[in-house]
């Protein structure tokens, strides 16, 4: 399942025209990792990640190996929620999907107070609603 993360880069990348490469999944650079004795990878557990900002030492800026926060984008992601959307969209169907609390679902919707964790999934309801809505008519 796509990652919010993920989502917003694409965002970025289609508004910026800067593109966002992924180097920590290329297969040789793991296996090369996962064959590294532990001693090796971990030297020191404080501070974390050591080897990585060894190796990119030079290559990427100290600001950016040496920054202590995370950046995150949920704060931002999250206003881009369609709220009026998501409400007409819940409250007019007729399907209800098992073990989703509907009401609670209703309640975040007019509070507009979705928590950043839940939003993942509640995008994939809405997709499972607005698919059920254009299915044709079943028995």
């Amino acid at each position: 399942m796509p990652r919010l993360a993920l989502e917003a880069d694409e965002i970025d990348q289609a508004s910026t025209g800067v593109q966002v490469r992924w180097p920590w999944a290329d297969v040789d650079l793991w296996e090369f990792f996962l064959r590294l004795p532990a001693e090796t990878k971990y030297p020191d557990l404080r501070p974390r990640k050591l080897l990585v900002r060894r190796l990119l030492r030079g290559k990427v800026p100290n600001g950016i190996l040496d920054q202590s926060s995370k950046t995150v984008i949920d704060d931002a992601a999250m206003t881009w929620i369609d709220y009026g959307f998501l409400r007409g969209l819940f409250a007019d169907s007729d399907e209800r999907i098992a073990g989703v609390n509907y009401e609670r679902l209703r309640e975040h919707l007019r509070r507009e107070d979705l928590p950043p964790r839940d939003f993942r999934y509640i995008k994939i309801l809405a997709a499972i609603h607005v698919f059920l809505e254009e299915w044709p008519e079943r028995a």
